[in-house]
C-alpha cells in the first residue's frame, strides 16, 4: 500500500491508542476516529516498514458503537480520542487493553476482576495545563501527535471554572499583547479555583490580570506566575510569585482533605481518584507496616494507613513531601511517616508487608524495583496510568518471584485512551 490508496474496510477493532484497525492485503491499518463495527472507504495517509495510517474517507455503514460528538474540535484536538464511541464501548477497549498489554508485554494471562466506570465522562477534569503560543497568541489543546495548537477554550471533559479562567486570560493576554506566557494551569476544586500562567521572562500588566479574574471567575482563590527558564518538557517548574491568594489550595478526596502546591501531582478526576484508592487500599488488606512509594502529597499513603498499623510514605519532591507532612496532621493520622528520598534508594527504619507504588507514566527503573523487592514484602499493589509500563514491570517482578494475581481496571479519564490499573502482586 502506498499513500493516498483508497479502499472499503471493516473496523475489527482499536489499537492500544484507540484507533480503529482495518485490514488490508496482509496490512493492519489504523484509523483514528474509527469505531468497531465501521464499515468505511479509508485513504492511506501514511505508511511505512512499521505499519499504516489511514482516515475515513466515507463512512459507508455507520458501527452501532457510533454515538453523535458535541465537541466542536474532534478529533482535531489531541486531548480525546474517543469521543465518538459509546461509553460502553469505550469500557470494553479499555478493559481489552489493559488485559492485553499484561498478556502481551507481561507474560500475564489475568482478566479483570474489577471495573469501575465513572458516574460522569464530562466536567470530570479538576486540573488543566493549558498551552499558549504563536503569533496570534493561540490557546488550546494540542493537535494529536504534535505540538501544533488547536485553538479552543470549551473543553468538554473540564470543570467549567478551568474553561472560564483560560476565556479570561486569553483575553487579558491579547489585550496587552503579552509575548511571554507559555502555559495556563488551572485547578478546579470544591475549596476554590487556582490559575497560574508559566512565562519565560516576567509577567507584564499582571495586576490587570488578576482584576479581570477576580471579577469574571467564580471561586477564584489563588493566582500565581511561575517562572519557568527551562526548554524541556518539565513544565511546572521555576519559581512561583504569588499575585493574590494562597500558595496552595485545599482539594477533598472521601474523608481527607488535602493541602495541594502548584508544583504537586495529583489525580485530575476526584471522584474517581476516591473509587481507585479505595480499590488500592482493598488490594493492600490489613497489615502491621505498609509503604507508599512515589506518595506525592501523601493521598494514597493516608488510605493505607487505615488497613497498616504505620506507613513510610517516600517521595522524591520535596514540596510534595512538606505537604504529605502537612495533610498526615490535619487529617489526625498519626500512624504515617514521610522521607524525602528517590524509590530506587529507599531505606526505611522496618520491614514492611505490603508496598503500594503509584509511579510515573513512564513506570519503574530497575533501581527501584531492585529496592522494592529488596524490601522483602508481602504482597505488592502497583497503580499505574499505563498499561505498557505496568505490564513490562509485572514482567520484572515476576523474575524475582512476584506474582499478579488480581488486576482493577479504573476508568479515570473518560473519552481518553488512558485508563487507570491496579495490580496485586503476592511473593511466591
Amino acid at each position: 500500500m502506498t499513500k493516498n490508496d483508497i479502499f472499503t474496510a471493516k473496523i475489527i477493532d482499536y489499537n492500544s491508542e484507540g484507533m480503529g484497525v482495518c485490514r488490508h492485503e496482509g496490512h493492519a491499518v489504523f484509523v483514528r476516529g474509527a469505531a468497531r463495527g465501521d464499515i468505511a472507504a479509508v485513504k492511506v495517509i501514511s505508511a511505512d516498514k512499521k505499519a499504516v495510517w489511514g482516515r475515513i474517507e466515507e463512512l459507508i455503514t455507520p458501527s452501532e458503537q457510533r454515538v453523535s460528538d458535541d465537541c466542536a474540535v474532534f478529533p482535531k484536538c489531541g486531548s480525546c480520542d474517543l469521543r465518538h464511541i459509546s461509553y460502553d464501548e469505550e469500557l470494553r477497549f479499555k478493559v481489552n487493553k489493559a488485559e492485553q498489554a499484561l498478556k502481551r508485554i507481561g507474560g500475564v494471562e489475568l482478566s479483570a476482576n474489577d471495573i469501575i466506570g465513572a458516574d460522569s465522562v464530562g466536567g470530570y477534569r479538576n486540573k488543566a495545563v493549558i498551552p499558549i503560543g504563536g503569533n496570534e497568541i493561540a490557546m488550546g489543546y494540542y493537535r494529536s501527535r504534535t505540538h501544533d495548537i488547536v485553538p479552543y477554550l470549551e473543553c468538554k471533559t473540564n470543570a467549567p471554572q478551568i474553561n472560564d479562567c483560560a476565556r479570561v486570560t486569553r483575553e487579558f493576554l491579547e489585550k496587552y499583547n503579552i509575548r511571554t506566557a507559555r502555559h495556563l494551569m488551572v485547578r478546579a476544586t470544591e475549596f476554590g479555583v487556582q490559575a497560574a500562567l508559566v512565562v519565560n521572562g516576567g509577567l507584564d500588566n499582571s495586576d490587570a490580570w488578576v482584576s479581570d479574574l477576580r471579577e469574571n471567575c467564580r471561586d477564584i482563590k489563588s493566582i500565581l506566575v511561575i517562572e519557568n527558564p527551562r526548554a524541556d518538557n518539565v513544565l511546572l517548574a521555576g519559581s512561583i510569585k504569588t499575585l493574590w491568594g494562597e500558595l496552595t489550595l485545599d482539594e477533598r478526596l472521601g474523608e481527607f482533605v488535602f493541602e495541594l502546591h502548584p508544583f504537586a501531582f495529583a489525580q485530575v478526576n476526584t471522584k474517581q481518584a476516591v473509587k481507585l484508592y479505595n480499590l488500592a487500599s482493598e488490594y493492600i488488606g490489613d497489615c502491621s507496616a505498609a509503604a507508599d512509594l512515589y506518595c506525592g502529597t501523601g493521598t494514597l499513603t493516608l488510605w493505607t494507613a487505615r488497613r497498616a498499623e504505620k506507613v513510610f510514605g517516600v517521595e522524591i519532591v520535596a514540596e510534595s513531601v512538606e505537604c504529605a507532612k502537612r495533610n498526615a496532621k490535619r487529617n489526625g493520622v498519626v500512624n504515617a511517616e514521610f522521607f524525602l528520598g528517590d524509590a530506587g534508594t529507599v531505606k526505611l527504619p522496618q520491614r514492611v508487608e505490603a508496598v503500594v507504588l503509584d509511579p510515573p507514566r513512564s513506570g519503574l527503573d530497575a533501581k527501584a524495583i531492585n529496592a522494592v523487592t529488596a524490601l522483602e514484602p508481602n504482597r505488592i499493589v502497583y497503580v499505574s496510568c499505563d498499561p505498557a509500563t505496568l505490564a513490562r514491570d509485572v514482567k520484572l517482578f515476576a523474575e524475582r518471584g512476584f506474582a499478579a494475581e488480581k488486576l482493577g481496571v479504573v476508568d479515570m479519564f473518560p473519552r481518553t485512551r488512558h485508563v487507570e490499573c491496579v495490580v496485586l502482586l503476592k511473593c511466591q
